[in-house]
């Protein structure tokens, strides 16, 4: 009997790992953007179109589905901006964008975190579900002129608790 449930662990185990890392996708392909969207519910309400992203020099959008009974969505938009293009963005970003500090008393979640070189923070916004279940980071990168906007989706999530682990394991960062 001890075999057989230990079988049935390694299985399920295997399984899961492997359901975690399909649904990895990225592209340049602007058009597919829109697309990867619609994977991640409320993804276009939260995440910018691409009119909205100035006039970058490249861009990756990405899309992940991870788990197996708990479902994790996320998409990314990692954008290359020219210099003086970039400071433009990021004062744009900071003049319209509320972040959570944290020390905000209703904030359940961590907001911020470095991540591949990206200073990563949590906007503060009204969402559908807590924070902790739906959010959006944008991310800079002061040294490669690069900006990425990050979104989540997972209503089982109870607890965001370290952000750097959850961007790396639920992020494709291309």
């Amino acid at each position: 009997m001890k075999k057989i449930i230990s079988l049935f662990l390694t299985l399920v185990t295997v399984f899961s790992l492997c359901a975690c890392s399909l649904g990895k996708v990225k592209t340049t392909d602007m058009g597919k953007y829109q697309e990867y969207l619609a994977t991640a519910e409320y993804a276009e309400e939260y995440m910018p179109s691409v009119e909205e992203c100035g006039n970058y020099s490249s861009a990756v959008a990405t899309k992940k589905k991870s788990g197996f009974l708990f479902v994790t969505y996320t998409v990314g938009l990692f954008l290359s901006y020219n210099e003086e293009e970039y400071c433009r963005q990021k004062e744009e970003i900071l003049a319209n964008r509320v972040f959570f500090q944290a020390d905000d008393e209703d904030l359940e979640s961590d907001c911020s975190a470095s991540v591949d070189g990206y200073k990563l923070r949590l906007v503060r916004q009204e969402y559908h579900y807590a924070t902790y279940k739906m959010g959006l980071l944008i991310g800079v990168n002061d040294a490669k002129q690069k900006i990425c906007y990050l979104y989540y989706y997972d209503f089982d999530l109870d607890v965001l608790d370290n952000l750097y682990t959850f961007v790396k394991t639920y992020f494709t960062m291309p």
